[in-house]
């Protein structure tokens, strides 16, 4: 059985009241000795358990503005999302190497997100533009 320290406490100041003081005790409260006569309490408070919050994976803004990918090179850790945002008034796309990842026509004003969860290096381009591109180095977390 678990009792709060509350419950505990509430509960010897009523054996207290009702058996008297170790000065003065009621007979009829003496100990048997025997197990049934022993109370295991556990200790529970109501303050907030420490906890640890894993960190969520970083996000990565990359813009397509004048026919560039602007940064044209990023170092990134395992898990981080990219959202590249399309702010040219024609359609981009972003491709991965050997088709990984493909986002299609990004129309004007959109945009497009991926997640690595792999770590190497991925040679970006845009399909409509292929100067267009970007590397992007993604690295295990230590």
């Amino acid at each position: 059985m678990i009792f709060t320290l509350q419950a505990v406490f509430s509960a010897l100041i009523r054996l207290t009241t009702a058996c008297g003081s170790t000065t003065n005790p009621n007979p009829s409260c003496a100990s048997t000795g025997d197990a049934a006569s022993t109370i295991a309490v556990e200790a529970r408070t109501s303050a907030p358990r420490d906890t640890v919050r894993k960190a969520a994976p970083p996000t990565v803004r990359v813009t397509m503005k004048n026919l560039v990918f602007v940064p044209t090179k990023l170092n990134v850790p395992l898990g981080t999302t990219i959202v590249w945002q399309n702010d040219d008034p024609v359609p981009h796309s972003v491709t991965g190497p050997d088709g990984t990842f493909d986002s299609g026509l990004i129309q004007p004003g959109a945009s497009y997100s991926h997640q690595f969860n792999r770590p190497g290096t991925y040679k970006i381009t845009c399909k409509p533009h292929p100067e267009m591109t970007a590397t992007i180095v993604v690295t295990a977390k230590p």
